[in-house]
């Protein structure tokens, strides 16, 4: 099974990402040229308004269904925040939470 991609800019270069993890809000679609923006920008399917919120407890669910390599891709890449853990799945999901604002750091 393949998973639908887009690539978003990344430090110059590109990082290729879920498609459902695409926020326009936060991303920038990555394009080569000026004639594939026309090509790689996905339809807008609702307004920023109309966007659904998570609760804390549903954005958890929705991380912990995802595979490790998602979450190291949130980890590493969306977030910066660092190497993934070794083998610590819920260590970047509770990490990841917080750089999403839904959890406050562990002081």
């Amino acid at each position: 099974m393949k998973l639908p991609t887009v690539r978003i800019q990344y430090k110059g270069g590109f990082v290729t990402i879920n498609e459902r993890d695409f926020n326009p809000k936060e991303h920038s679609l990555y394009v080569e040229d000026s004639q594939s923006i026309a090509a790689e920008t996905p339809p807008a399917t609702e307004t920023p308004d109309e966007a659904p919120t998570l609760t804390r407890d549903e954005r958890l669910t929705e991380l912990d269904g995802m595979p490790w390599q998602s979450i190291r891709t949130l980890h590493e890449d969306t977030y910066q925040l660092g190497d993934y853990p070794a083998g610590e799945k819920d260590d970047a999901i509770a990490a990841i939470l917080v750089a999403e604002g839904y959890a406050e750091p562990n002081v």
